[in-house]
């Protein structure tokens, strides 16, 4: 769970040091999922709590809420202690996204840029 929702984080501020980062893929989440997600596409999951958290990643990010359908599974899913930890991790992945790009860290000479700028 904690995979696919820092894969997911890492490619919505469109950060890529971070992304660099998760480029090989965690464990539980496949390299086509991984590259997936670097595409801004939705990635087939082979779980179905990966999939849910991708989709209140990408419901989050797009709405800034959470629909009170995909709260009501969430919460059926993964507890309200599991959707509060998903939560934080967003914060957590954004943040580190963000600031990131703020500061405009740069990626080493040889490595290609994951995101067009």
């Amino acid at each position: 769970m904690r995979q696919s929702s820092a894969s997911t984080c890492v490619g919505a501020p469109r950060c890529p040091t971070a992304s660099r980062s998760s480029q090989s893929s965690p464990p539980h989440v496949s390299a086509a999922a991984v590259e997936a997600i670097r595409r801004g596409e939705t990635p087939s999951f082979t779980q179905k709590d990966e999939a849910l958290v991708h989709r209140i990643c990408t419901e989050l990010f797009n709405t800034q809420r959470l629909s009170d359908a995909s709260f009501a599974e969430a919460v059926a899913s993964l507890g309200e202690t599991g959707l509060i930890e998903v939560i934080g991790i967003i914060g957590y992945y954004t943040l580190i996204g963000n600031t990131l790009n703020v500061f405009q860290v740069a990626l080493p000479e040889a490595v290609t840029p994951p995101f067009p700028e």
